[in-house]
């Protein structure tokens, strides 16, 4: 999809893995629908926040912010993103 000169793209702040391929599991599911991931912090555009300052929805610990040494914050719930009902989330499954 070519190239970028922005140093965040490799950051680990910015690197999930997600299972599946772009058209399987929770990977196809994300790029199905882009929106919802967006809003859950599965994926990030490269016009908005840098991926450290994005919420990210875990299944154990609500959202956190990962940060770029393997670790992450807890984001208080007063800061969490409101998420529209998009029906049932495979994700959160």
């Amino acid at each position: 999809m070519g190239g970028t000169r922005a140093s965040w793209i490799n950051e680990p702040a910015n690197l999930i893995t997600l299972c599946g391929s772009g058209t399987t599991g929770c990977h196809g599911w994300v790029e199905a629908n882009p929106t919802m991931g967006r809003h859950l912090g599965l994926s990030v555009s490269r016009y908005g926040l840098p991926p450290a300052e994005v919420p990210v929805l875990t299944w154990r610990d609500g959202f956190v912010l990962l940060d770029n040494h393997g670790g992450w914050t807890l984001v208080p719930e007063a800061d969490v993103p409101d998420i529209p009902d998009f029906g049932v989330c495979a994700v959160l499954a």
